[in-house]
């Protein structure tokens, strides 16, 4: 099957040459995407506090925390946003992502990594960045830390 999708619908193909068949994102809680590489993109539907839309993330980390991330590309470079959520909230939360940022999204990330003091003492050491080295961040935490929570 094949499909493509934009902010209100997902739409596909069960056969190439046929019309396509659409179906509302709200309707969906996530779809694989299958590169000709081989590789697969979960992509999921998902509220943002403070925005009235849901936004289409691709799954980067499971666990305790979750992460997602969008990618925007335009003609000069490639821009990525980062969401975070605890595994029993419902909703994203936003992590700044500009260069000029930093702080912010510390004070962000933080409150979702509190109850691991070696973790945020290592990025307030400057050991880990927050945007660059995200994933490993939400990574270690959901290892070291976020095991055993609920």
């Amino acid at each position: 099957m094949r499909g493509t999708y934009n902010n209100k619908n997902f739409k596909y193909y069960k056969k190439v040459g046929d019309s396509y068949n659409k179906i509302k994102i709200e309707l969906l809680d996530s779809v694989l995407l299958t590169e000709e590489s081989g590789s697969i993109t979960k992509l999921r539907f998902l509220p943002v506090i403070g925005d009235k839309k849901l936004q289409i993330v691709e799954q980067i980390v499971i666990g305790k925390l979750e992460l997602y991330q969008q990618i925007t590309n335009n003609q000069y470079n490639t821009d990525y946003q980062y969401f975070i959520r605890d595994k029993n909230q419902e909703k994203l939360t936003k992590i700044e992502t500009s260069r000029f940022g930093s702080n912010k999204a510390k004070s962000i990330l933080f409150p979702f990594i509190e109850d691991c003091p070696e973790l945020v003492n290592k990025i307030e050491n400057d050991f880990f960045k927050v945007i660059p080295d995200i994933t490993l961040i939400i990574g270690t935490y959901n290892i070291t830390c976020g095991l055993n929570k609920n």
